[in-house]
């Protein structure tokens, strides 16, 4: 065995698994290693990469398992002997360095929540995500002993106002008063792409296998559902549309579908473009809506993954058209009065509620599913919006930007309208499940349909009892698609 690295103490044969620790130039045999789960990571020990005019090779890594699947952090050695840890996060990535000493003052696993700021070396960081994993194992040269099975409670840092990323790993004690001082990593945020690695697998993070997909059996109504991507936590049934979670070993039930009605959007799942230069397929599909004065205000969202660099862009649409949004590699600085500052420029606080996901359709790399609820505050400057989305252990940041539905059907080749639809029912197209019916039907169905609403509306306002919150008793369960700011929900760990 050889050791490129001299912090290296301890290794994984490559040939028999069996883990060794280094003293001196004696090497010490201490049992087998676990077997690593499969995934689709492009990143393989060996490769190499550019970071900071830094060069780096992968030397080993690690690997944890969470709720939602697994992750790899990638030990890496720089030219200058100094090693780091390469993180692959929705096809972005992170490479942070341990600094020693620097969690000696921070609070607790248990006292930290999503969205909550702390300091560390001076500068401020928030809580962008909190999960507790576990160790499955480990590959190559390390520079301390893992040991599979160990919990590790870890929650991960977006620098407040500079583009710094940290993590904190936590000892495993989340259930004592005290669970000790985490250790600290310290690094950037970056795109996959800008790393310039070389020697990767062949295997791209969209592709599964030989073929590029998968079948399994959907666990509701048995039909067979094909995942096109390595990356996909939950996809949607085509024949009952249940909401199914992938797991490393088969699937399960996350949510039946409990709706009258199918939607089939303008841009469909699998649908592919090119937009303001970048090469995008629509991967899933999300109706959403908040409820305020008792109605609901719905709106659209679409996840597209850009296939040069694994990264997802979202395109929402509510009654004021179309925005194009990426998540935020900072967090804005919080200013008085409902305002925040994002790359120099402020932003003002114009709305906020809870976003209820009603409908999902396609893939995601997060458990998406109906009844997924999320707080969400709306920054507006121009027609640019941050907007901030907050669940029980993550925080996400949105830029979006306007476009318009006549941009989106010349880059994507379809009938995109300029703005979502109307009161009580879905925006686009809908159709009973299994129908086999077409979005597009005929002028004179769509009459009779009418008819029939305009029918069923008259007799149940006139069977609606009077709710004294509502002058003239109106009805209290109308929705007009005002919203469509949000987005970037879900945006997952590594």
């Amino acid at each position: 065995m050889t050791f490129k690295s001299s912090v290296s103490t301890y290794a994984v044969c490559e040939y028999c698994s069996s883990t060794v620790v280094r003293k001196d130039d004696q090497l010490e045999l201490m049992g087998k290693m676990a077997q690593l789960l499969d995934d689709a990571s492009p990143v393989q020990i060996g490769a190499s990469g550019t970071f900071l005019q830094q060069n780096f090779q992968v030397v080993g890594r690690t690997q944890f398992s969470y709720e939602d699947g697994s992750w790899n952090e990638w030990h890496v050695l720089f030219d200058n002997g100094r090693s780091g840890w390469l993180s692959e996060l929705n096809g972005r990535s992170t490479m942070v360095i341990e600094r020693e000493g620097a969690g000696a003052s921070l609070p607790r696993f248990m006292e930290l929540r999503p969205g909550q700021q702390i300091a560390i070396e001076g500068n401020r960081y928030e809580v962008a995500y909190l999960t507790q994993a576990q160790l499955v194992g480990g590959q190559g040269e390390l520079p301390f002993k893992i040991e599979p099975g160990t919990k590790v409670p870890v929650v991960d840092l977006r620098g407040v106002g500079h583009n710094v990323f940290a993590t904190l790993e936590y000892p495993n004690a989340v259930e004592e008063a005290d669970s000790g001082a985490p250790r600290v990593f310290i690094g950037r945020d970056v795109p996959f792409a800008e790393l310039k690695m070389s020697g990767l697998r062949d295997v791209r993070v969209k592709e599964i296998g030989k073929g590029g997909t998968r079948t399994v059996d959907c666990p509701n109504c048995g039909a067979g559902i094909t995942i096109q991507r390595a990356d996909t936590k939950s996809i949607t049934c085509s024949s009952c549309h249940s909401t199914v979670g992938v797991e490393q070993g088969g699937v399960a039930l996350l949510a039946k579908y409990s709706g009258a009605e199918v939607i089939e959007p303008p841009l469909p799942i699998g649908q592919k473009g090119a937009l303001d230069g970048r090469k995008l397929q629509i991967v899933g599909f999300l109706q959403r809506y908040v409820v305020e004065d008792g109605e609901r205000y719905f709106w659209d969202e679409y996840v597209a993954l850009e296939e040069k660099t694994g990264q997802y862009v979202w395109l929402t649409c509510g009654e004021d058209g179309w925005k194009i949004g990426e998540l935020t590699g900072t967090t804005p600085e919080q200013r008085s009065g409902g305002a925040v500052v994002y790359e120099g420029k402020g932003y003002n606080l114009v709305e906020n509620g809870t976003a209820v996901t009603d409908y999902v359709l396609g893939e995601f790399s997060w458990r998406a599913k109906q009844g997924d609820k999320a707080w969400y505050q709306t920054f507006r400057m121009g027609d640019s919006d941050i907007s901030m989305e907050r669940t029980g252990n993550e925080v996400t940041w949105t830029k979006l930007t306007k476009t318009t539905g006549a941009a989106l059907s010349k880059a994507f080749g379809v009938n995109v309208p300029e703005a979502g639809g109307s009161h009580g029912t879905p925006a686009f197209g809908a159709v009973p499940p299994g129908s086999g019916a077409s979005a597009g039907i005929g002028c004179g169905m769509i009459i009779l349909i009418a008819i029939v609403v305009l029918i069923i509306i008259i007799l149940l306002s006139l069977r609606r009892d009077c709710d004294p919150r509502y002058e003239n008793c109106s009805s209290s369960s109308g929705s007009s698609y005002s919203r469509g700011s949000s987005g970037g929900f879900g945006g997952g760990h590594k």
